[in-house]
């Protein structure tokens, strides 16, 4: 019998020296900025994880596989990472104070699930760690919460199996950020509705304006306002804009991704669990509709996965006037995902109702490439630029 960690021995991270939490899972320094780096480090710790979703650790492999999605999406979104960096701050912080009065911090590290198992032959590409059947336990928190030092509250050991059963990780944090920071998030949201929905009834029937606010968000200007000008009005309220579900809406800080489960798919194109797979030729295609609400030009980020055998290959990104063609690179096979930019930016005006396809144009192998996501970054120096 023996203990496995699937923390050390698929992601190798030390977890009796290292705090358990969204950045330490991604393998990467505490509150890394970079989104690029947050996204690929991600893609390259879920391909690692996904060897061993077939066989007895399946299950175990799905929750780690959770785990790191939900370090992807909290971490990529402005608003979410910065309320969890707070937080984060906040315990490491606790963590040093209770480090120099006690010589028993181990105590405060979260525990890793770990699951007693007969040894059974290793995983490719990790030898000498055994597999592990499926745990089951509670879903990843939002960052670590000490637990008590006694037995009874670290693990529990079933009389039937005699199998160690993994400690209840983080949850009174979780209460903590629910109270601290969704239930005003909600409240702020519905308060910012309220407004919005004021200041349109306030432009469309002041006596100092005869314009209307359009579909856009813009608002029209009647024949008293001066020739020519035009004031955009913006509201991130999807209620407001109506947008259908599906439809992706430009993030506060100017980017828009968009997701492969939200394309719409032609020819022998499939959605493949959180990627889309059967680009095999020119009228294979995914398209994205989405809302610009600061127009402008966009650096187009590719999440794809492709083998040898694709390499120099290319696909087409058409947005509007904008056509690019970028070839594909080998990214180590069909399941390591990697993220690339496009060859050629895209200019989205004006602020509405977008559409982008990407399609295969040379497919040298069976397939070309499985498509994860798109993100379009907002080049904020605003000049068109050839990668």
């Amino acid at each position: 019998m023996s203990n496995f960690d699937p923390y050390v021995h698929w992601l190798q991270i030390d977890t009796q020296r290292t705090p358990l939490h969204y950045y330490s899972l991604l393998g990467l320094e505490d509150f890394c900025s970079d989104p690029i780096r947050i996204a690929e480090a991600a893609d390259e710790r879920m391909g690692q994880v996904r060897q061993h979703q077939l066989g007895k650790r399946a299950e175990v492999s799905q929750q780690v596989l959770n785990q790191l999605a939900a370090a992807k999406v909290t971490l990529l979104g402005a608003d979410s990472k910065l309320a969890y960096d707070e937080q984060l701050r906040g315990w490491l912080a606790s963590q040093q104070v209770s480090a120099s009065q006690s010589t028993a911090a181990e105590s405060f590290a979260p525990a890793a699930p770990t699951h007693a198992l007969e040894e059974e032959p290793a995983p490719a590409g990790f030898s000498g760690f055994e597999a592990s059947a499926p745990q089951a336990g509670p879903d990843w928190p939002t960052a670590p919460v000490p637990q008590a030092a006694d037995a009874a509250s670290t693990a529990a050991t079933s009389p039937a199996s005699g199998e160690s059963q993994p400690r209840p990780i983080m949850s009174r944090q979780m209460a903590s950020f629910l109270n601290a920071y969704l239930v005003p998030m909600i409240w702020g949201s519905i308060l910012f509705a309220l407004m919005a929905v004021f200041v349109i009834l306030l432009l469309t029937n002041s006596g100092r304006r005869t314009g209307t606010v359009d579909k856009n968000g813009v608002e029209k200007q009647g024949s008293d306002a001066d020739v020519g000008t035009q004031r955009q009005v913006i509201f991130d309220q999807r209620q407001v804009l109506d947008l259908p579900p599906g439809v992706a809406l430009q993030r506060d800080d100017g980017d828009v991704m968009l997701e492969a489960a939200n394309a719409q798919l032609t020819g022998t194109a499939q959605l493949t669990g959180e990627y889309v797979s059967g680009l095999t030729g020119p009228e294979d295609s995914l398209t994205w509709e989405f809302h610009i609400l600061k127009p402008g030009i966009f650096q187009p980020i590719v999440t794809y996965s492709c083998d040898a055998a694709s390499e120099g290959g290319e696909f087409k990104i058409t947005a509007g006037d904008s056509r690019g063609w970028t070839r594909v690179r080998d990214t180590g096979g069909f399941n390591t995902f990697a993220v690339r930019e496009a060859n050629k930016m895209v200019m989205l005006k004006p602020a509405g109702r977008h559409t982008l396809t990407l399609s295969a144009a040379d497919v040298p192998g069976g397939s070309l490439m499985n498509v994860q996501s798109i993100l379009l970054k907002r080049n904020e120096s605003g000049t068109m630029r050839r990668n």
